[in-house]
């Protein structure tokens, strides 16, 4: 995957020639910044132009990983997670593990998060959501640039 600058990906993106057709789109930032309306508007515009696309939440992938762990059938745990960092896109972190999913009735992560995060605790805990804590055990790391030693 090529790492282009954000103005370049929305042109893209904008203009239906998005390179990869499995090649996922998700912009970070701050909260209230728009990123959902604009994500939207491009994967209406991909649809325009021929492309399946698919909205999913991190909420949403972390169920599915539950759904999946629960049919061992389905159950693949390999995960990468890449990091970008938002004030130098040239420096990432690279996480290959393996997920690890624990069921959480007493929501007992979200509450830590809250906590540490002096969020009310009723915002983020909904008690007919079932919660899961996801567990990464890394294999391989690879940060870009690499660090000195």
């Amino acid at each position: 995957m090529e790492l282009v600058s954000f103005q370049t990906s929305v042109a893209m993106l904008a203009s239906g020639s998005y390179p990869g057709a499995s090649d996922p789109a998700a912009l970070l930032g701050d909260s209230g910044t728009a990123r959902s309306h604009l994500l939207y508007g491009l994967g209406m515009v991909a649809c325009e132009h021929g492309s399946a696309v698919r909205d999913v939440t991190c909420g949403g992938l972390v169920n599915e990983l539950a759904e999946s762990a629960e049919d061992r059938t389905r159950g693949n745990r390999n995960c990468a997670l890449f990091i970008i960092d938002p004030h130098n896109p040239f420096r990432t972190l690279e996480i290959r593990a393996e997920a690890e999913l624990t069921a959480d009735p007493e929501k007992t992560t979200v509450r830590k998060f809250a906590k540490i995060y002096s969020i009310d605790e009723s915002m983020l805990v909904d008690p007919t959501e079932d919660r899961y804590t996801v567990t990464y055990r890394p294999r391989r790391l690879v940060a870009n640039p690499p660090a000195h030693t």
